[in-house]
């Protein structure tokens, strides 16, 4: 509300306007004061927009949008309110299902999702996407799901890898991994694996195209690997009851022919951080048969070249 002291020798112009629920009458003095008449048309076309992260990581945000808003101007509001480069938002409204629509395209016009938005056709909901790349080139890229398996989190996680048509490989790909989901270590490589029904079954060569990567019948998973020297390796994953209850990540693991069977079981109970009740072998039929050295002197070696197929799987049954 703005309230101007009145000259009584000053001619005033009233604008009557018609509101939802009272009228409201604007007095404007015939002088230099901002134009009230242009300031209440300007109003009637502003509203405000609830802008919604798309991780669910942030709170919403509520930003006043104009139909007279061109493109680079929503971009712009909406950037500074998320603290984020407006060239590098994925904006996309919210259907009056309360599930989320198309994204809106580069170089779109925002004309018709404002229009039905003041007119209450849809929610007054945007729901942004931070990019690392900008909207135009983020459309270019393609997208490739990888499963994370690490020790030291429950479950696989996913993440979404964006690459474009300069890579080819994957060794391409791991540059687009963030540095905090696979740390450095001494001990340990990334290598991009092949998943079958939840067990690691091969470890793919840095040459692998991403072309044969991508698509359904392809699980890519990214997965810790001992390094060179470190013995023979085998390919785990742990159950609880059925061997169809599979818990945790599977992973891949060294083992010394030299070693005992405690200690092996010692260092996988260590590694995995279950309590280990028994040990058996499984090959792709998944037929167990009881645990022996003997049974994977045949496994490949840490330094044997890519790619590493494993025949069978040590399967770990937990208490």
């Amino acid at each position: 509300e703005e309230v101007y002291e009145l000259d009584s020798n000053k001619a005033v112009t009233a604008y009557f306007v018609e509101t939802k629920h009272v009228p409201v009458v604007f007095i404007e003095e015939a002088s230099d004061k901002p134009d009230l008449k242009l300031y209440v048309e300007q109003e009637q076309r502003t509203f405000r927009i609830t802008l919604r992260d798309s991780s669910g990581l942030a709170d919403n945000v509520i930003v006043k949008i104009s139909t007279d808003f061109d493109e680079e101007k929503i971009y712009a509001v909406i950037g500074a309110a998320v603290g984020h480069s407006p060239v590098r938002l994925q904006l996309a409204p919210l259907k009056a299902s309360s599930r989320k629509a198309s994204p809106i395209k580069y170089g779109d016009k925002f004309d018709e999702v404002l229009n039905f938005m003041k007119a209450n056709k849809q929610p007054r909901v945007l729901i942004y996407t931070k990019l690392l790349h900008s909207l135009k080139e983020f459309e270019n890229l393609q997208k490739i799901n990888v499963m994370l398996c690490r020790q030291d989190i429950d479950k696989p996680k996913q993440l979404s890898l964006f690459f474009g048509k300069e890579d080819r490989y994957l060794k391409d790909l791991i540059d687009k991994v963030p540095k905090e989901d696979i740390p450095a270590s001494d001990d340990v490589t990334w290598k991009f694996c092949l998943l079958n029904r939840g067990k690691i079954s091969q470890i793919l060569d840095s040459e692998f195209p991403i072309s044969k990567a991508v698509g359904r019948s392809v699980n890519l998973g990214l997965a810790e690997v001992p390094v060179k020297g470190s013995g023979r390796l085998c390919s785990f994953f742990c159950y609880s009851g059925s061997y169809l209850n599979s818990v945790r990540v599977p992973g891949i693991i060294s083992f010394s022919e030299k070693e005992s069977p405690s200690e092996f079981k010692k260092q996988l109970s260590s590694l995995t951080g279950v309590e280990i009740k028994d040990l058996n072998l499984f090959d792709d039929s998944m037929f167990p048969e009881p645990f022996s050295f003997e049974l994977l002197q045949e496994n490949p070696l840490a330094e044997a070249e890519m790619p590493i197929k494993f025949e069978n799987y040590l399967g770990l049954s937990s208490t």
